[in-house]
Parts: structure tokens; C-alpha cells; sequence
């Protein structure tokens, strides 16, 4: 498994330690270390977008969190407890890997260079030749088995990537289903959302939210449906969600 993949695992099953901690005073000391250990793993494998994942739904499971209880100044003492240290790890850690994107960026916008630097540049020639593979084939697409070939076809700088990963959820659906692919991602998305939000467990539906909030980013650089270690990831996370009914469901269920 590659570093992105194991981020985002790592980040996933970290919203559900970090708000399981939020929720069980007895058990939080720890939690809260491990979820600390579990951060500082992922700075050191510098993956931009999974850190970005995981300030985001830490930040959005906190807020819920204190909505509930009225605890919003442990939140802001939280808050800032934390930004020392996450920030010195972040300038030491990931900060260099940024001012590559935005140097590789700037690169692009003002002269048209791509470089190939196999993070930005990847992502920007697969998202280049996906949006053409996708023109296309607009309604129906290409289908999935033909989605690389279709897209590889469309590469124009001649940089010899590995053909295995689309880097793009969206170029994926787009180019193998076309509009209906990102129909379907709009309809999980939204279906997600309202499921999760009804989940009686207070930590799992803060989990949940955060991961159903972060993972439309997340697969603006990777993919998670139709790879294995993603897919099963998001449904295991949404069966641990799920694996409470709602009050009114699990009383018929058990009176039935």
C-alpha cells in the first residue's frame, strides 16, 4: 500500500478514535495519545491532502462536539494547545512538499510548464486528458475497463507515467460512465450525508460526518471507488456508522 492509500486509512479510523475520545471522559487520556501518535505518523509520510483531511474533520468534529455539549471554550483550549506543536511539525514535515506544489503551480499558470515532479504534474496531466477523454463520450462514457486507455491516449507531454491509478475520482467517473458517473458521486455524496446524519451513536455520526465532509477533497486527488483498499475502507467506516439504528428503528426491530 503506498503512502496516500495508508494516509487515508489511518485519517479515516482517526475520526472515529478522536471523537470516541471526545465522548468517553474514562477512556479519552489515551485515546487522545493515540490519535497524537496517529498524526504524527501521517506528517511523516507528507501526503498534502490527507493532513488537509484530517484538520478538517478534527476541526468539524470538534465544533459538532461542542454544539452538543456547550463545551466550546475546551474547545478553543484545544485549538490552541494544539497549533504550537502541529505547526512546527507541519514547517518541518510537510511544509517543503507544499512550496514544491506551489512553485510546480505557479510554473504552470504563468509559462504553461508541467513539471515532473509525479504529484502535481501527474495530476495535472490526468485531469487535462480525462476532461478531453470525457468530451468525448460526454453522456455514456467509455466504460471503466476502457477508462485508463482512454485517458493515456490523451496525454500531451510525453511524460511516462504509470497507467495502474487515475489520480481523480471525478475524471474516473467521468470518463467511464460520463454524466451519470458524476450524477452517482453527487447522489452518494447526498445520500451519504443524510444516513449518517441519522446514525444514533454521538461519536460514529460525528465520524461519519467528517469523513462523508472530507472525502469529495480527497477524491479530487485519488480514488476510492473501485480500488479495493478504498472501497472496502469507506464501507467498513459507514458499517461501523451504521451499525446502530436509529432509535425508532432498532425499537420496531426489536419488538418485531
Amino acid at each position: 500500500m503506498d503512502a496516500l492509500s495508508y494516509g487515508y486509512v489511518l485519517a479515516v479510523w482517526l475520526f472515529f478514535v478522536f471523537s470516541s475520545a471526545l465522548e468517553n471522559r474514562e477512556t479519552s487520556i489515551p485515546l487522545l495519545v493515540l490519535s497524537a501518535v496517529c498524526v504524527a505518523v501521517l506528517l511523516y509520510a507528507k501526503t498534502k491532502i490527507v493532513v488537509f483531511c484530517v484538520i478538517a474533520g478534527f476541526l468539524l468534529i470538534g465544533v459538532i462536539w461542542a454544539m452538543q455539549r456547550g463545551r466550546w471554550r475546551a474547545l478553543f483550549l484545544g485549538i490552541a494547545l494544539s497549533i504550537v506543536p502541529f505547526a512546527l511539525a507541519v514547517y518541518y514535515l510537510v511544509w517543503p512538499r507544499a512550496l514544491e506544489f506551489v512553485y510546480a503551480l505557479q510554473l504552470y499558470v504563468e509559462k504553461g510548464i508541467v513539471v515532473s515532479d509525479e504529484s502535481f504534474a501527474l495530476r495535472l496531466e490526468q485531469i487535462i486528458a480525462g476532461y478531453k477523454s470525457a468530451l468525448e463520450r460526454p453522456i455514456l462514457g467509455h466504460g471503466l475497463a476502457e477508462t485508463s486507455d482512454a485517458i493515456y491516449r490523451n496525454l500531451t507531454s510525453g511524460v511516462d507515467y504509470p497507467r495502474l491509478i487515475i489520480h481523480n475520482d471525478y475524471i474516473v467517473h467521468m470518463v467511464a460512465f460520463g454524466v451519470f458517473g458524476l450524477i452517482f458521486l453527487l447522489g452518494y455524496f447526498a445520500a451519504a450525508f443524510l444516513i449518517v446524519h441519522r446514525a444514533r451513536d454521538a461519536a460514529h455520526r460525528r465520524a461519519g460526518l467528517a469523513l462523508v465532509a472530507t472525502m469529495p477533497f480527497f477524491m479530487a486527488t485519488y480514488i476510492v471507488f473501485n480500488m479495493s483498499p478504498m472501497s472496502g475502507l469507506v464501507a467498513l467506516a459507514m458499517g461501523v456508522v451504521l451499525a446502530t439504528p436509529p432509535e425508532p428503528a432498532r425499537e420496531q426491530a426489536l419488538s418485531a
